[in-house]
């Protein structure tokens, strides 16, 4: 298994925030997926961010792993009615 940071050298900042992206783009996919399913409901599809200092890849296994992981989870939802909010 290797580490993201010894795949390439680059800020911490710079790497925070490819995980942020990261996983925006991962539920964004994941909600374009099951969106008949919530259209019929009318229930707000939650989106959830989660910092991490590294994220460490298997290739073989195809999995992502956030290590050190922040204590705060952001959320949020833009349809049918715009939410925002954290959990500790």
């Amino acid at each position: 298994m290797k580490t993201f940071r010894g795949l390439y050298k680059v800020p911490g900042y710079v790497q925070k925030s490819f995980v942020l992206l990261s996983l925006i783009l991962a539920m964004a996919l994941w909600t374009t997926t099951s969106r008949t399913k919530a259209a019929s409901t009318e229930t707000p599809q939650l989106m959830f961010v989660q910092m991490a200092e590294d994220l460490k890849v298997d290739v073989n296994a195809k999995t992502l792993r956030l290590v050190k992981i922040g204590q705060q989870t952001l959320y949020f939802s833009d349809r049918p009615v715009r939410l925002t909010g954290h959990k500790k």
